[in-house]
Order: structure tokens, then sequence, then C-alpha cells
């Protein structure tokens, strides 16, 4: 894509979460300036990413939710992480993740979550 535009994207959306982590196509894109929106970071609420022991114990540890330990990963990485609610609590909760951080050694935990 970028060899055939005159002006290469700015922001690319996809899905990305701790268990579908695309690093590689992560890597690419912050290496050519794009943003990247991680579009299902709570994994459309699929695949128990909620119920994972390890989001769990260190939302534990942070008195937080297991999605804002998975959308605070997303922001430390530099992603924009795009979580849909219709519940005002959940959207509430979603922008709390800006107040707190992980870790170096939880982010490697959860880098581990990798399921591709």
């Amino acid at each position: 894509l970028i060899g055939s535009c005159r002006v290469p994207p700015a922001v690319i959306q996809m899905e990305v979460h701790p268990y579908f982590q695309q690093v590689e196509l992560i890597e690419y894109c912050q290496s050519k300036g794009i943003q990247v929106m991680a579009q299902s970071p709570l994994a459309h609420g699929d695949l128990g990413l909620l119920d994972d022991r390890v989001l769990g114990k260190i939302a534990a540890a942070h008195g937080v939710s297991p999605a804002q330990v998975s959308l605070r990963w997303l922001l430390q990485l530099g992603l924009a992480p795009v979580a849909f609610s219709s519940s005002p609590a959940r959207l509430k909760e979603n922008l709390a993740a800006a107040n707190f951080s992980l870790e170096q050694g939880e982010m490697t935990k959860i880098s581990f979550l990798d399921r591709e």
C-alpha cells in the first residue's frame, strides 16, 4: 500500500488485543509513522480475555479491571485503543485506563498471552 500511494496513511485500524498482538505489523506501521488504532481491544468480549488469569492478577494488583489492564497495555505500546460500549459506566471505566501505569514486568507477562 505504501509504495503505491502518494500520501501515506496516517492511521490504520486493526484488531489488536493481548491474544492477537500483530507485533510485526505494528512494528512496521510504527517504523513508517503510521498510528495504529486498536479495534476490538477487548476481543469482542469473546475468547475469555476478560477472565484471563494473568490479566486478573495484574488488575488485582492495581485495583482495576482486566479490561482496564488490556486497554492500558495498548496505550503503553503507543496504540490508540477503540473500545465500544453502550454503558456509561463501562465507558467511564475504559477511560480510567489512562489513570495508572503497568510495570515493565507486567507488560512482558501480557506479551506472552499472544495466540497468533
